[in-house]
């Protein structure tokens, strides 16, 4: 009852001096490091005894659920603004990208200060997240979502495959298993957004034309970067099969 009073206290402060919508989200995902932090020194064992029980994993999973709530509040938000363009106007797109570093920063904190396994798939979506709102905040052109999930995709193949471990000895043990998932997981989903982009970019009809289209070979020149780490760090026969399809896809995009 407590968290949930102060994180209501928290989070009215954006009704109270009346500002615009958007920065709702942007108070859940401040609350959520406010949480986090305050989460060390509940659990020190001479203030621990004198709290309630686990209350500084409470603290913790408040702060989780104060970061889920910032996404809700950032699609809520975008859609309504897409629903109701007449009535409601975003004030500022930079909204989202302060929103996910706020949360990025929330599961830095979770994952070597808590040293949660779980914080640091966090930290990796958080951190795609973040390229991706900085893509909505400037305006560009769509096809450069496609570089805004590829490139943090090689940043952390590059730290699953070289980063030193007395860097990363206050992480979970299982980390670059951990992060390699979702950094796969990011590279696909941005050579199907160049993909799509290239594919809707050819409608004569439509809305949207690439303003570069070179943009194509060097997205697959990136996700084939990112294949050539995940393969020199996992010499499994799939990783060597996804940089020859990268590399295959780098030279076709070269003819379009």
């Amino acid at each position: 009852m407590c968290i949930a009073a102060f994180s209501g206290a928290f989070v009215s402060v954006v009704y109270a001096i009346d500002v615009a919508g958007e920065y709702y989200a942007i108070a859940f995902a401040a609350l959520s490091v406010v949480l986090g932090v305050l989460a060390f020194p509940a659990k020190r064992a001479d203030i621990s005894p004198q709290l309630p029980k686990r209350f500084g994993d409470t603290l913790r999973d408040a702060g989780v659920g104060a970061t889920a709530l910032a996404v809700v509040a950032v699609f809520i938000t975008m859609q309504s603004a897409l629903e109701s363009a007449a009535r409601y106007h975003i004030e500022t797109h930079w909204f989202a990208a302060i929103a996910a570093a706020l949360v990025l920063a929330f599961y830095v904190i979770d994952a070597f200060g808590q040293r949660k396994r779980e914080g640091v798939s966090g930290l990796a979506v958080a951190l795609a997240a973040t390229c991706l709102s900085i893509v909505y905040a400037i305006n560009v052109s769509r096809e450069y979502y496609a570089f805004a999930l590829i490139a943090p995709a090689v940043a952390l193949a590059t730290a699953s495959r070289w980063a030193p471990a007395t860097a990363t000895r206050r992480l979970a043990g299982e980390w670059r298993a951990d992060a390699i998932l979702v950094a796969r997981a990011a590279a696909a989903l941005g050579i199907v957004v160049a993909l799509v982009a290239a594919i809707s970019g050819e409608d004569a009809h439509g809305s949207y034309h690439p303003q570069f289209r070179a943009f194509l070979p060097i997205a697959f020149a990136a996700a084939a970067a990112f294949c050539a780490i995940d393969a020199s760090r996992a010499r499994r026969p799939e990783t060597s099969a996804a940089l020859l399809v990268a590399l295959a896809g780098a030279i076709v995009g070269v003819a379009y």
